[in-house]
């Protein structure tokens, strides 16, 4: 659902820059979420690497704290208990 806030944003774009929007590089801002829909189904949206990357070192610290990972098999626990450095 497109949010007040997002459509005053992206309606302060002109319509005819809007319809020649071919991609959209965006953070995980909430309120760019959405961009595709307003933008149409022919804009690709592109998310950098950085938030892409800061997911997963959350994912990955939210299961080395409640302690998930050490629950693994050990081959598979070493594969993993350093893979949050690498992201």
């Amino acid at each position: 659902m497109v949010t007040r806030a997002q459509l005053k944003i992206f309606f302060s774009i002109s319509k005819k820059l809007m319809l020649n929007v071919k991609a959209m590089y965006l953070d995980l801002y909430i309120y760019f979420i959405n961009a595709k829909k307003v933008f149409g189904k022919k804009a690709h949206v592109v998310i950098d690497c950085f938030h892409i990357a800061e997911l997963y070192r959350n994912g990955f610290a939210s299961q080395e704290r409640d302690g998930t990972i050490k629950k693994l098999p050990k081959s598979k626990y070493n594969k993993l208990k350093h893979i949050i450095w690498l992201l």
